[in-house]
Formats: structure tokens, C-alpha cells, sequence
């Protein structure tokens, strides 16, 4: 797929289910401590379904911005076309992963991101690319880094896999042949 056009950040994209784990409440209250004047220009959204203990009603209480959009079915496609708009920075600041395919999605993509450190992340961006990408997964941590996003005005640049694709495609045919 093709990159999507980088522009200053218009908008701020939650990408993940809405749970624990997924890092929606420090996401929540570093979107709360932010300068108000930061986030008046910036859209901002929850792109992901979500659960019994996280409704779309439990978020939206829970923040301080009143204008913020929820698009809890989309399909995987029109999630990524969402991503893809231009001026979208994707946010994923999970706790924990083993293998997150929000993350997978962005690096195959091209899309702009910034997303926890947490274990199972950080080991798909490639490593000269975690000090623009990459944060700890708490309210001070991800505020910080969409402080630092906002201030700026500018996207960080699509991180790089840590992976070589035709690389791993040829291991995994090595794989098969000795089967």
C-alpha cells in the first residue's frame, strides 16, 4: 500500500479496542492533561470496538474534550482507509502485546503512528526508529509524546519495520521445504 500524504497532525486516532489493556484510560487522562490550545485544531477519535467494561458512554465521560468522534464497526478496511486520511496520526499506547496487529497494520501501510514501548511493540519498529515513535505506556508518558506531536504540528514520520518481509518469506519457504 501506498504511504499516505504527511501533513501537519489534524487529528489524533485511538487505534485499538477500547479496554484495560489497550491503554485507554492513561490515553484518556494525558488527553486531559494537555494544553486546551494544543488540541484546538486537532480532531480527535477512537477508532475500535468496545468492551462490557469500556462502552463508548464510560470513555466519553471520562474526557474533558467534548468533541470527540467514536467509529466502534468499522471494518478492518474502513479503519485503515480512516488511518490513511491525510493529516492522521494513529495513537497505541497498550500496556502489553504479543503480537499487535493494530501495529502490524500501520508499519505495512505507511501510516503515521506513535505507540507504547510495551514488550511485543517496540520488537517490530525497527530500533533507529523508537525515539520518535515509541513511549511509555503511562498518562505522563503519552502525554508527553503527543506534547511533543502537537507542538510541532508535524506527523512523525511512518516507522520501519524491524522486519524484512522477502526475508521472512523466504524463511518460512525454507521452513516448508523441509517439511
Amino acid at each position: 500500500a501506498s504511504a499516505p500524504e504527511l501533513r501537519p497532525v489534524e487529528r489524533l486516532a485511538f487505534f485499538g479496542r477500547l479496554e484495560e489493556r489497550k491503554g485507554v484510560r492513561p490515553f484518556v487522562a494525558a488527553l486531559n492533561a494537555l494544553e486546551p490550545e494544543l488540541l484546538e485544531q486537532v480532531d480527535v477519535e477512537f477508532i475500535g470496538r468496545p468492551t462490557p467494561a469500556w462502552p463508548v458512554d464510560r470513555v466519553r465521560e471520562l474526557l474533558s474534550l467534548r468533541d470527540v468522534t467514536f467509529e466502534p464497526s468499522l471494518d478492518q478496511h474502513e479503519a485503515l482507509d480512516r488511518l490513511r486520511r491525510p493529516g492522521t496520526l494513529a495513537v497505541m499506547p497498550s500496556f502489553e502485546e504479543n503480537s499487535p496487529n493494530v501495529v502490524y497494520e500501520c508499519l505495512e501501510n505507511g501510516i503515521p503512528f506513535i505507540a507504547s514501548n510495551a514488550r511485543g511493540i517496540r520488537e517490530l519498529v525497527a530500533p533507529e526508529d523508537h525515539d520518535h515513535v515509541l513511549f511509555e505506556p503511562t498518562e505522563h508518558g503519552i502525554a508527553h509524546a503527543l506534547r511533543r506531536v502537537l507542538t510541532s504540528r508535524e506527523a512523525p514520520q511512518p516507522a520501519r519495520a524491524a522486519f524484512d518481509d522477502a526475508d521472512s518469506l523466504r524463511r518460512w519457504d525454507e521452513v516448508f521445504a523441509e517439511s
